[in-house]
């Protein structure tokens, strides 16, 4: 089971890379200032979804 804030991330990161219009260099940077959150908590919510879903 996810941790509520790693599926927010997903999710934005999911929508960012789906938007025609937006930056299609975007990074976690923006992802993290947009959720008010440390960059460090980024990288764990990835490793989160690496590990956990890698196979699927």
């Amino acid at each position: 089971m996810a941790d509520g804030l790693y599926v927010k991330i997903y999710l934005l990161a999911y929508r960012q890379a789906c938007d025609g219009n937006s930056n299609p260099n975007f990074n976690n940077s923006p992802i993290a200032k947009n959720l008010n959150i440390p960059l460090s908590d980024m990288l764990n919510a990835w490793k989160f979804w690496e590990e956990n879903y890698k196979n699927t």
